[in-house]
């Protein structure tokens, strides 16, 4: 005799083979019901959210580093989707970025724990979300740079500090230029 997680999982095969076999019967039937499907997925979601929300601090909780680099691709996605931009970034050109820079400052060559993604040419500015227009920097230098001028910003810094950045690894070896 067949247990009850036999049963489901036989019913569910069904189901699948069904739907492969008939699948421009199960796209249309989607297009005619997709308020209903939208509604439907809603309520689950809403019967789930403590449980979805637990999982996702879970995991947050887990590894940090991995999720970071992704919430900071999608805050500016969704912005660009905002401005109607139509570029895209994704957590491998954050990484990416980061590893080009050598985990430093875009602008104040700083060691680099936790950074903030800059965008060169600020969206508002007319700058595109694309990963040749973002780049690494301290929370510092991108909460003084906002949305200005890059040019600008750099010359503000020269001018008005006391000491011009000093790489990481030492004024005496070769910078990234």
């Amino acid at each position: 005799m067949a247990t009850l997680a036999e049963k489901r999982r036989r019913k569910c095969l069904r189901q699948l083979a069904w739907q492969r076999d008939n699948y421009a019967k199960v796209l249309e039937w989607r297009a005619k019901n997709r308020e209903r499907l939208a509604a439907y997925a809603r309520a689950r979601r809403l019967e789930k959210r403590d449980q979805l929300n637990a999982q996702a601090r879970a995991r947050w909780a887990a590894d940090p580093a991995k999720f970071r680099a992704q919430a900071k691709a999608n805050r500016h996605n969704r912005r660009a989707i905002i401005r109607e931009d139509g570029g895209r970034i994704t957590k491998a050109d954050i990484e990416a970025r980061f590893a080009e820079q050598g985990g430093v400052c875009f602008y104040c060559l700083a060691k680099l724990s936790d950074y903030d993604v800059d965008h060169v040419t600020p969206l508002s500015g007319g700058g595109r979300n694309v990963p040749e227009n973002i780049v690494c920097a301290c929370k510092r230098c991108n909460n003084s740079k906002r949305a200005g001028d890059p040019a600008v910003f750099m010359a503000f810094r020269v001018i008005y500090t006391d000491t011009p950045p000093t790489p990481p690894w030492g004024p005496d070896e070769p910078t990234f230029e």
